[in-house]
């Protein structure tokens, strides 16, 4: 039975994934600032409290780890560099406990790029008013998938548009950026994904797009 560590847990995304896990019977530790917010955890997740850009409790939660799934996301309050910090102390952290696989959720929108894309002047622009009103998130995002490509790990980094919180339609669609891709995913459907791509790895060393 594989061991899941992950990052982000208690976030929208990160609690649907847990969940999913769970019910497929992986062993799930999930790192949470706030315990109180885990009250969405099915029984036997292991919860440890801390924070993603702690390397001490990166430790916790990433030794004995046989995948990394990290849903880390901005929220008010947050550093400048969470993504790209947490990112960079987590492949550290990993290499140190000989943990190979690493899966991270990215923004499509915010310009990180990926194999085949051909962008459409509308998303060359949404990825530019993003950088213009959103810069110093959208930097983070753009330096933390940048150091997943350079690093050593069996990586993915699992591009999203905009994400919603609609259920998980029963099929999702894998691809790049251009005149037929999708606008939206359901938080639901990225954790079917990543599980999915953690089972079947079709897609390591590469950033697919995922849409409904």
């Amino acid at each position: 039975m594989s061991t899941v560590a992950v990052l982000g847990a208690s976030g929208r995304t990160g609690r649907l994934f847990v969940q999913e896990a769970v019910k497929r019977g992986y062993v799930v530790k999930a790192l949470v600032r706030n315990v109180h917010a885990t009250q969405d955890f099915p029984q036997g997740v292991e919860v440890v409290q801390g924070d993603a850009t702690d390397a001490s409790s990166l430790q916790k939660v990433i030794k004995g780890a046989d995948v990394v799934v990290s849903l880390v996301g901005q929220t008010k309050g947050s550093p400048s560099d969470l993504k790209a910090k947490s990112t960079n102390l987590s492949l550290s952290i990993m290499q140190r406990n000989g943990v190979k696989r690493f899966l991270r959720l990215a923004s499509a929108p915010f310009g990180v790029r990926g194999e085949g894309d051909e962008p459409t002047g509308g998303q060359k622009l949404i990825a530019a008013l993003a950088k213009l009103l959103a810069g110093t998130i959208v930097n983070d995002d753009l330096k933390a998938s940048e150091e997943v490509r350079a690093s050593s790990v069996a990586w993915t980094n699992v591009r999203a548009p905009a994400l919603a919180d609609s259920p998980y339609p029963g099929k999702y669609k894998v691809g790049s950026l251009g005149k037929k891709s999708g606008r939206k995913v359901s938080r639901a459907t990225i954790a079917q994904f990543i599980l999915d791509e953690i089972e079947n790895g079709k897609y390591i060393h590469k950033s697919p797009l995922v849409t409904d």
